[in-house]
């Protein structure tokens, strides 16, 4: 009897070591597998590409299929790592991954309740779940989940498990990990979370969209965070947190009372639009064609840009300003602001709304760029030996040839006014009004006559134009004959932009640059810009500074007067550009920190009547300027070459006489000083120092003292740009019987 009692005895016991031993050789066979699977799940996690601005702060997301960035866990923040802890898995460091208190406390609340309500899930298995077993509740995934979650614990540390944790969790709304959760309800690092705000994550764990529920007929033009009604269920579970975080004397009375009395402000989760969306949009393209980046969103790279977030936030604004009038005749509108010396590209807006259109018309648009290409036209007419003060008539041209086929063809550009010389009233710059038919090539520049820039185009040659222009990236067609003057061939704004760049870069164009530097999520460098060692120098200095003179008196007395602002101390210069029936509007400026080029027009290019790009477009540019150069770093400008400095009549060219209606001071080389009195108005010559501020170019300091700057220097009705009388063929500028492919035969010489 004795010895039967003890064999069952025995037996009894042997039963659980039988368990114990079967449960070990389980766990010792399936450990590698367990483990490789494990790591190889981690392995996959998916990560938001992050995008840092110019001062190597993240600036936006582009967003993954799962919103997550990963961090290490000392960057989650002490009050989130213990508010998690405190509500999920408050022995997390005292078990080895399954906590045998906490599932015979569950087992208990389940069976009295009769029912499923209570899970004694420690971090280790939730970990386990979301990346190896299915999320049903179910017997056999249990006791599946402990073992793994036994065989993880002997491969990895806690602290290991723990951060995987913080970033694998999911906490509402497309919002994986801690991090990606703190910046959207938050919009700050979890690191710099409070109490009441880590708490409040943290109680999101178990039921994210349970407990913060989206509120029903929400318009989100009229809220950008949760009304408090909805807090109510997130409320008491932040207040469990904190409860908890003070039973276990993780925090003071004074941290948990400061925590209860904080009024949260829920951020209203938005994947829809990120910050600076065009610029990102035309950064993940960059990824994707140049450096040939697979899985861009959620591969966890850190791309570090160009971009000033003060700069973008204006540009966006004075963009949006722009539509604020009362209707405006333009439905989208660009702009791109670059530093002329090395190419960088501070802010752009490529359009209205991208919600609406994610086509960028910064970067993928080509549109007619008007007069604004009259300055390529003039700088290389300076190289090829013309002067400022080279006197021409402003008068109706034609021009006819014999085109390909043995027909007759012809071309007659016409200033939109439909004035010529003396027909045409002029203003100086004591407000006074004279008629004439003479003009500088000055002058001409500075009021954007069309029929003198085909003359000088003529006169150059259409080769070395293109030739020059082709060496600023613009690739205009070659078949548009003499209307090139006019801008007839279509460029991206971003290319026009950097093409004004040499102006203020000693005669060199900058490339457009907006990646810095690529690094994957472990950190490696993959890609880092490096500057070109040298620059091909496409206008001579002494160019660079005619054309500074000529840009510069576009924005004091010409097309660009709304450009100018009262009380500019800046070096600023720019041109206006308009096209046919004012289907485009642009205004392309600079100054020595940033070239900034502004576009807006119909995408379906209808006419906007009425609009030009010394209206809307310079009123514009002088918005963001005014303020960009407040936030950006003064940069000196360039060095010029020795000149010297004399009044000049704007009429014949000539020294100017106290007689002379309308005069500026012209910069001239030291070896190539004027000699000839104006011989059209006779009198005493003006002095070679700026002694008469009302002629001088110093309205360069006294212009915005003297006189308030004009929405445009010319009538409203006027479009100066707009080489065409209304009734033209307004998308052909020849006649219907020109060969359109060449408004020249092969053997004419175009630069006779």
């Amino acid at each position: 009897m004795k010895r039967l009692l003890w064999i069952s005895l025995v037996c009894l016991l042997s039963i659980p070591v039988f368990f114990v031993i079967v449960f070990l050789l389980i766990i010792v066979f399936s450990y590698p597998y367990i483990v490789d699977e494990f790591e190889t799940a981690l392995s996959q996690i998916q990560e938001n590409t992050l995008i840092y601005d110019r001062h190597g702060q993240p600036y936006t997301i582009v967003d993954g299929v799962e919103d997550r960035q990963i961090i290490p866990r000392e960057q989650a923040g002490r009050y989130l790592q213990l508010s998690i802890l405190a509500i999920e898995d408050a022995r997390f460091l005292q078990h080895r991954g399954v906590d045998l208190f906490r599932v015979f406390g569950a087992l208990w609340v389940n069976l009295k309740g009769g029912a499923y309500l209570q899970g004694g899930s420690t971090i280790t298995q939730q970990l386990i779940k979301l990346h190896l077993l299915s999320p049903r509740k179910t017997l056999k995934r249990k006791v599946k989940e402990m073992f793994m979650a036994l065989a993880v614990e002997f491969k990895f540390d806690k602290w290991t498990i723990f951060e995987h944790y913080l970033n694998t969790i999911y906490l509402g709304y497309g919002n994986y990990g801690v991090q990606q959760a703190a910046f959207s309800y938050f919009d700050r690092p979890s690191a710099k979370l409070t109490l009441a705000q880590a708490a409040f994550i943290a109680g999101l764990i178990k039921k994210p969209e349970g407990y913060l529920r989206w509120p029903r007929n929400l318009d989100r033009s009229q809220h950008t965070h949760f009304p408090k009604s909805v807090l109510i269920q997130a409320t008491r579970r932040q207040r469990l947190v904190l409860a908890q975080l003070y039973r276990y004397r993780w925090i003071n009375q004074e941290e948990y009372q400061q925590a209860l009395q904080e009024p949260l402000r829920v951020r209203l989760p938005s994947r829809l639009v990120s910050k600076a969306p065009y610029f990102v949009e035309h950064v993940r393209r960059l990824l994707k064609k140049r450096h040939q980046l697979p899985f861009i969103s959620n591969g966890g790279y850190r791309i570090y840009t160009t971009l000033d977030p003060k700069l973008q936030t204006l540009a966006e604004s004075v963009v949006d300003q722009a539509f604020q009038q009362k209707s405006p005749p333009f439905e989208q509108g660009a702009l791109v602001s670059m530093e002329p010396h090395n190419g960088y590209i501070r802010a752009l807006v490529g359009g209205r709304n991208f919600a609406e259109s994610e086509f960028n018309r910064a970067t993928q648009a080509k549109r007619q760029p008007g007069s604004a290409y009259k300055t390529f036209v003039y700088a290389t007419a300076l190289e090829s030996g013309y002067a400022p003060n080279h006197r021409m008539t402003d008068e109706p041209v034609s021009f006819e040839w014999i085109d390909s086929d043995g027909f007759s063809a012809y071309y007659e550009p016409r200033n939109f006014d439909r004035l010529y010389g003396a027909e045409r009233e002029q203003t100086n710059a004591r407000r006074e009004v004279y008629f004439e038919d003479y003009v500088t090539f000055h002058k001409a520049f500075e009021q954007s006559l069309n029929t003198i820039a085909v003359q000088l185009l003529y006169d150059v040659g259409i080769t070395k134009v293109l030739k020059k222009t082709k060496a600023l990236k613009l690739y205009p067609r070659e078949d548009v004959g003499l209307c090139l003057a006019l801008g007839c061939s279509e460029v991206k704004l971003i290319d026009l932009v950097s093409a004004y760049s040499p102006f203020m870069n000693e005669g060199k164009r900058s490339n457009p640059v907006f990646i810095l530097k690529i690094e994957d999520r472990e950190g490696n460098e993959l890609y880092r810009y490096q500057p070109p060692k040298k620059q091909k120098t496409i206008w001579n200095a002494w160019t660079v500074h005619q054309m500074n003179q000529l840009l510069r008196g576009v924005v004091l007395r010409g097309t660009g007067r709304a450009a100018n602002w009262r009380g500019n101390k800046h070096h600023i210069g720019g041109k206006t550009g308009t096209t046919t029936d004012s289907r485009d509007a642009w205004f392309i400026g600079y100054s020595p920190e940033l070239v900034t080029g502004l576009w807006f027009g119909n995408d379906d290019n209808t006419s906007m009547r009425g609009e030009t790009g010394g209206r809307t477009p310079a009123r514009m540019w002088s918005q963001f300027m005014r303020k960009a150069l407040t936030v950006i770093p003064d940069r000196p400008r360039p060095a010029t070459p020795t000149y010297r400095a004399f009044p000049t009549c704007h009429i014949s060219g000539g020294l100017a006489t106290y007689s002379c209606p309308d005069v500026s001071y012209y910069h001239y080389p030291a070896h190539n000083l004027p000699y000839h009195t104006c011989p059209l108005h006779p009198g005493a010559p003006l002095p070679e120092n700026k002694g008469i501020a009302t002629f001088t170019e110093d309205l360069e300091s006294s212009f915005s003292d003297t006189f308030e700057p004009l929405d445009s220097p010319f009538p409203e009705t006027d479009d100066l740009d707009s080489p065409f009388s209304e009734t033209d063929d307004l998308d052909s500028p020849f006649s219907e019987t020109d060969d359109l492919d060449s408004p020249f035969s092969e053997t004419d010489d175009l630069e006779l």
